[in-house]
């Protein structure tokens, strides 16, 4: 338990502004975040993506830096989207046929699981399933990825309040330990299993991040594959630039998105979504959008 009462894996990064202490006493990744913050300015004044730009940025991540990629994605998250026109463009813009990625259906059945445990379980299974792909499988994969990752923070925190939720967490370490590494031998299981627990802080901490930034920044952090939480059970890797975490607690406090932020990219998500999925998987995401308006 940490001095604020919570457990490691529930604790959140404080929504008050963090302060700025005098140069002296700033260290390197500290002077790195005000850099960073310093060098997103300009995007306040940006219009919004177009949807060739967020094309071409779709088709283009990965190719940088993990920092100058935060950076755009950043800057992204700044400046907001353009819808298209019509269905019709998207489909041009982007390269694809109707029938190009319909492949999530199954993602929906966690949502008629009553129990949280075997709930939770059952996310851990879907996050453990879904590879990527293609760009636009990536796309695809990176929002039923955050859905589940955003879905799971919200649930292993009500798990913290629930009857017995401490002893719930533990036999859920195990249990989802045995789904992603089915085949450990006896002699190692102990040895694996205490490397799965101490990763297990990190990838909690990674959700609970997608959670915040979405919690403000909304369906705009879903339309970035770079924000899907990477944190890794294999190799205890968080998949951040080193002043990551410092450089999002300024920039959660940076701008203040209003109404038409939030609605044009709201219309250019769902048609993304529309043009991507099944209509069984659209129904999903919009269930999902009514459970977490903005």
């Amino acid at each position: 338990m940490t001095a604020s009462g919570l457990d490691p894996d529930d604790a959140d990064n404080s929504e008050s502004e963090p302060p700025t202490p005098p140069p002296q006493k700033l260290n390197g990744k500290l002077t790195m975040a005000i850099k960073r913050i310093r060098q997103l300015e300009g995007s306040l004044t940006l219009t919004p993506l177009t949807p060739r730009e967020f094309a071409g940025r779709l088709y283009e991540t990965g190719k940088g830096s993990k920092q100058a990629e935060e950076q755009i994605s950043f800057a992204s998250l700044l400046r907001g989207y353009t819808p298209a026109a019509s269905l019709d463009d998207w489909y041009d813009i982007l390269n694809m046929t109707p029938d190009d990625l319909n492949w999530h259906a199954q993602s929906i059945r966690t949502e008629s699981i009553d129990d949280l445990g075997q709930r939770l379980l059952e996310r851990e299974k879907a996050l453990a399933m879904i590879q990527g792909g293609t760009a636009l499988r990536g796309l695809a994969n990176s929002i039923v990825i955050c859905i589940h990752a955003i879905k799971f923070a919200q649930e292993w925190r009500e798990l913290s309040t629930a009857r017995g939720g401490k002893n719930k967490k533990v036999e859920y370490r195990k249990a989802a330990f045995n789904v992603r590494y089915p085949d450990v031998s006896a002699d190692d299981y102990k040895s694996e299993l205490d490397a799965f627990t101490n990763r297990h802080e990190k990838v909690i901490t990674a959700r609970n991040t997608l959670l915040r930034m979405f919690s403000k920044f909304h369906v705009a952090v879903l339309l970035d594959p770079l924000w899907t939480p990477i944190a890794s059970y294999d190799h205890g890797t968080i998949g951040r630039s080193p002043s990551f975490a410092l450089t999002l607690d300024r920039f959660m406090h940076f701008s203040t998105p209003q109404d038409p932020y939030f609605q044009k990219n709201l219309t250019t998500f769902k048609q993304l979504i529309e043009i991507m999925f099944s209509e069984e998987t659209v129904k999903y995401v919009d269930e999902f959008l009514d459970e977490f308006p903005f």
